[in-house]
């Protein structure tokens, strides 16, 4: 009876061995796993704040549909413009009240276009691919919206 029940007590002492290693091991085994997919997330979700930070510096809003900013960074381009501040002298004035007047003015030339999708993306295609959440292999795409906010009421 007595091996019997050194036999069941060490059978008892594995198995809750086994679960102290278990309950150690699974949050360094979550940490594995969370830095295999957080990084990929991460930037995928750069590259998402990047194309609708475009979006919003060419037509003034956000895209709230993927099909769309896909399609905007393909065919988009920033408008590449040169600033300079000028004074010119007022004729009018000088000739109805005799004393000189400059007018101070800013100039905006347009230089030239480039392409979204050079200047963010380089020679990459990955921006058709970073609506689908990383390590899915179902394709599951991010939730993204876009909308307005009221000010006061």
């Amino acid at each position: 009876m007595k091996i019997i029940l050194q036999a069941v007590l060490w059978i008892v002492i594995l198995f809750l061995g086994y679960l102290i290693y278990n309950s150690v091991q699974a949050p360094i085994e979550f940490e594995k796993v969370k830095k295999k997919r957080y990084l990929p997330t991460i930037d995928r979700l750069k590259d998402v704040r990047k194309a609708e930070l475009a979006v919003r510096e060419v037509t003034g809003e956000y895209e709230g549909d993927w099909d769309n900013l896909v399609r905007f960074i393909d065919t988009a381009e920033f408008v590449i413009t040169q600033r300079r501040d000028t004074s010119y002298l007022d004729v009018e004035f000088r000739r109805n009240y005799g004393v000189d007047k400059y007018i101070q003015d800013v100039v905006i030339d347009t230089l030239g276009y480039y392409s979204v999708k050079d200047s963010i993306f380089k020679n990459s295609d990955r921006y058709k691919t970073m609506m689908y959440v990383p390590g899915t292999d179902r394709k599951e795409k991010f939730e993204l919206k876009a909308g307005h906010i009221t000010e006061g009421n």
